[in-house]
């Protein structure tokens, strides 16, 4: 079973597709938006759960993990995309939330944890190609940027002092059919 954290997002919809096709079972959850995904139509109550959940909740984290049996952890959560500053509680909502996750990924059964970041980390550096091993600009232009690096610096630590699975890996320029927020260029030119 594989909890995919924002399963109701556009990307969480299709890697849960994705999982069904590999024959895994999948739990979405969901803090504000459930939505209905024609891929997912004909699993729903079946092979895939939606649950309402707020991550930085630590109770209702680990007894979701618990309670499903999961044994793989996709977390595509980001922070609200908005004009201004991240709100103190948001903020403090989404380290939690990256803390459940990693504490999650040590419980009996959990093999892995999977941790989306952003080509927004990259922001700041010279025109690409950009590598793994390039030193990245501490300072951040939007609230998914300094989110992204925190969460790759706290993981990567984590992972290794816990000695847990856990990997990341760092997501370009979503659009396609399903993506429904026109935050993206490509999608309001399309």
């Amino acid at each position: 079973m594989i909890l995919i954290n924002g399963g109701m997002g556009f990307i969480g919809m299709n890697a849960a597709r994705r999982f069904l096709d590999a024959g895994e079972d999948v739990v979405l959850t969901y803090y504000n938006t459930q939505r209905q995904s024609p891929l997912l139509a004909a699993e729903m109550g079946k092979r895939v759960t939606a649950v309402r959940l707020d991550v930085a909740n630590t109770h209702d984290y680990y007894d979701t993990v618990r309670r499903f049996g999961v044994t793989g952890i996709l977390y595509l959560a980001a922070p609200p995309v908005r004009g201004g500053p991240t709100a103190p509680g948001e903020t403090n909502m989404q380290l939690n939330g990256l803390m459940n996750v990693l504490g999650a990924s040590q419980l009996p059964g959990v093999r892995r944890a999977l941790i989306a970041s952003s080509s927004t980390v990259y922001s700041g550096l010279p025109e690409g190609p950009y590598r793994e091993d390039m030193l990245l600009p501490v300072e951040s232009r939007s609230a998914t940027e300094a989110f992204k690096k925190v969460t790759e610096i706290v993981a990567l630590h984590y992972a290794q002092r816990a000695g847990a699975d856990i990997g990341l890996f760092r997501m370009r320029s979503v659009y396609g059919p399903l993506y429904y927020s026109m935050n993206n260029p490509f999608s309001r030119m399309c």
